[in-house]
């Protein structure tokens, strides 16, 4: 059975990629059989590791989210950038970098620490109160 949750994001899905093979779990897994949810929970963390994309779908965009969505991308995007390109453990150059990336950091936190900030705490809020995070 499709859920309504399921159904928004199929919808959402077929007009942005051409080809696309799913592993949804609520289909994939058995959900009235506990012993079997319990194993498939189990192996999720390999699944989600070899996958070459993992898409969650926290529902429909609602109550200011997309700006939500775009303020996280945002900070994801910096804290990417900041780490990325490290060379390789035990290095001066990773010693070099790591202390550069701590400071990106820091410059990041005191952007969003600022009160004239304008980032969006209540939606940022309301998208982590939704449904999908109790699974987790």
């Amino acid at each position: 059975m499709i859920t309504e949750n399921l159904f928004f994001a199929l919808q959402r899905l077929q007009d942005t990629i051409d080809t696309l093979i799913l592993w949804v779990d609520s289909l994939c897994i058995n959900q009235s059989n506990n012993d079997e949810k319990s194993k498939q929970v189990e192996l999720m963390g390999s699944i989600y590791q070899q996958a070459a994309c993992v898409i969650a779908w926290l529902g429909p965009a609602v109550d200011e989210s997309d700006l939500a969505m775009r303020a996280l991308d945002n900070i994801g995007y910096q804290c990417l950038s900041a780490g990325s390109k490290m060379g390789p453990i035990g290095s001066d150059e990773r010693r070099r970098k790591n202390h550069d990336m701590h400071l990106k950091l820091l410059s990041i936190s005191t952007i969003y620490n600022d009160p004239k900030a304008t980032f969006p705490l209540h939606p940022v809020i309301a998208l982590f109160r939704r449904p999908y995070w109790q699974l987790i």
